[in-house]
């Protein structure tokens, strides 16, 4: 298991919390939102695809949205795992609003 060091960056929170904890980073998803990302994450786990969803998360630094891209993984002992990244979008949604 791996979290890179930028998410502490992004998220106030460091890797190893994070790895300790793997819901600790989807509660700063916006309530309202974690049915989306939920069913996104259940239809590419069930169907092999990758995700790619932008949501908005409440972080320490404020409201952030995010873009996750990321893809299921099965590893040889049968647990999955997803494999992918997670990009801070919210100067460019904010520009798209602003236009």
């Amino acid at each position: 298991t791996y979290l890179s060091g930028a998410v502490e960056r992004l998220h106030g929170v460091t890797a190893e919390a994070a790895i300790a904890d793997f819901e600790l980073i989807d509660r700063q998803v916006l309530e309202e939102f974690r049915p989306i990302l939920a069913e996104a994450r259940r239809h590419g786990a069930e169907n092999g695809l990758t995700m790619d969803i932008e949501i908005p998360m409440r972080t320490p630094a404020g409201l952030r949205w995010f873009r996750r891209t990321s893809a299921p993984c099965m590893l040889e002992n049968g647990i999955q795992i997803w494999a992918g990244v997670e990009i801070d979008v919210t100067e460019r949604r904010l520009a798209v609003e602003a236009a």
